[in-house]
């Protein structure tokens, strides 16, 4: 094994796979190109097809070398075994209670927590948490930023049930000029309405605004000061400040600092999932997100869904310079997306300085972009197309649809067909109209949304950020540039925001 201070691109296996990379860039794709089945590989419900990536069995298993020449796995175990609490896995959140990685103190106040929150969201599923005049909590405005909101966002979303019977109206706001905050407002009730604050910090000046926004609103709407603790609810890792500003112990969730906010929809932040689905099913969301954990640590590197994602992805980026890909869904469900990868992936790894302080001397991290893909293809599909850039396409589709009417199998073989003809035409071009193909794309293709398949398409998602983060030698878990906004934002707005 090389020594772990060489950086990835001194590498002898680097400099062979940028000899690759000129290679296969001159290959240009035909009709009789085959699409190879043993790029598809299905996992805990999602079958992902990597056939349709310009690389071949070669450049795969350099590809790998390079991984295990990075103590890929050394790194893997370290990440799930740490004793250190200061750098505690967000994977415990979901270890559940058997796991013999956890020691007995962070085990019993995950669990701890985790059954706090979830009473907490079943008690007002059933209509239990009441408002200043008695009247049961209807109503949710969740006030969050970022992290905080943008994976139970996406996960509500996807998951948001066809049953009305235990529904409470979900709204998620991040924007501190307040007027789709007020177009909300007008439509609640102020005795039937909790505002939940997601901060970890609680010093996020864009939620503060919003936290001071919703209280005035609930004193000019005639709930007096006292009452105003039975309308909001946190979840932070700053304890001290919510206790001193006087909400509710059992109205008050923690989060810990070892979390950082783009892997916490498992932990209380994932509480308006929790008030969206009830218990028995965000339990079946981190059940699946453990499953594609368990299959993360102890499947070889060429079977494993979460490595082979991010050594493609490494393959476009670092050998290819392929500076952006696109994200398209072929599901309503899955429309927040896009927002939640956008921030999973260029939070992370958008640095330029490795772990040891010195400057990358190779492209890191990637752009992401895209949505709905019936309106892509009416809209940006032609760049992907025809445009002088080629630009990957990680496709996002359902085997079976998500719609109410479970006999419209129309709509589902419609929208994955479409999927897959505009996949195909991207590969294989026509040559004759000036398709050139060689466009590489990925599909992930679901079963069904369940939330054990989402779960675990979400821990395979930040499986592969971190293993990119591996080979790249760059710290994905923190966001100085994130961090330096808002310390001058702050600076400027001294003593005007509490």
């Amino acid at each position: 094994m090389t020594n772990n201070t060489q950086l990835p691109n001194e590498k002898k296996t680097w400099l062979d796979l940028i000899e690759e990379a000129t290679k296969i860039k001159s290959t240009v794709a035909n009709e009789e190109k085959k699409l190879a089945t043993q790029f598809i590989i299905k996992k805990c419900g999602i079958t992902v097809d990597f056939s349709r990536q310009n690389i071949n069995s070669k450049i795969l298993k350099k590809l790998i070398f390079l991984a295990e020449d990075s103590q890929l796995k050394q790194k893997m175990l370290e990440f799930y075994s740490t004793k250190n609490k200061a750098t505690f896995s967000h994977t415990v959140l979901r270890a559940g209670k058997k796991s013999p990685i956890l020691e007995n103190q962070i085990k019993g106040e995950v669990e701890y927590e985790l059954e706090k929150f979830l009473f907490f969201a079943d008690q007002l599923r059933s209509s239990k948490i009441l408002g200043w005049r008695n009247n049961p909590i209807k109503n949710v405005v969740v006030l969050g930023l970022g992290g905080s909101v943008l994976g139970p966002k996406f996960a509500t979303e996807a998951l948001k049930s066809n049953d009305n019977s235990k529904m409470i109206n979900l709204f998620f706001v991040s924007n501190p000029d307040c007027c789709y905050f007020n177009e909300i407002l007008q439509k609640l009730k102020p005795s039937e309405t909790l505002f939940l604050i997601q901060s970890k910090s609680f010093k996020t000046p864009e939620i503060l605004i919003l936290k001071n926004y919703a209280r005035r609103w609930m004193l000019t709407q005639g709930c007096s000061n006292s009452d105003l603790k039975k309308h909001f609810s946190v979840v932070t890792a700053n304890l001290a400040k919510s206790r001193s500003e006087g909400y509710l112990e059992n109205y008050t969730f923690r989060i810990w600092d070892w979390i950082r906010g783009r892997f916490s929809v498992w932990s209380s932040m994932g509480l308006p999932l929790a008030i969206s689905i009830g218990t028995k099913k965000f339990r079946e969301f981190l059940n699946g997100a453990k499953e594609m954990d368990d299959h993360f640590l102890n499947t070889d590197f060429s079977l494993n869904l979460p490595i082979l994602s991010a050594l493609i992805s490494l393959w476009n980026r670092s050998f290819l310079n392929i500076p952006s890909y696109v994200v398209a869904t072929y599901s309503s469900k899955l429309d927040q997306l896009v927002t939640y990868l956008q921030q999973l992936d260029m939070e992370s790894l958008g640095k330029n300085v490795h772990t040891n302080g010195e400057l990358c001397q190779f492209k890191t991290g990637q752009i992401v972009w895209g949505g709905p893909g019936i309106e892509g293809q009416h809209a940006y599909f032609q760049l992907l197309h025809q445009g002088k850039e080629i630009i990957p396409i990680d496709f996002y589709g359902l085997k079976e649809s998500s719609c109410v009417d479970k006999s419209n199998d129309l709509y589902s073989a419609f929208m994955l067909s479409s999927l897959k003809a505009q996949a195909d035409a991207l590969f294989f071009g026509d040559k004759k109209n000036n398709f050139f193909g060689n466009r590489p794309s990925t599909i992930f293709c679901l079963d069904e949304i369940t939330p054990q398949t989402l779960g675990s398409l979400l821990s395979m998602q930040e499986h592969k950020i971190f293993v990119l983060a591996c080979i790249w030698n760059i710290n994905p878990f923190d966001q100085p540039g994130v961090e330096l906004g808002k310390k001058l934002l702050l600076k400027r707005f001294e003593g005007k925001i509490e």
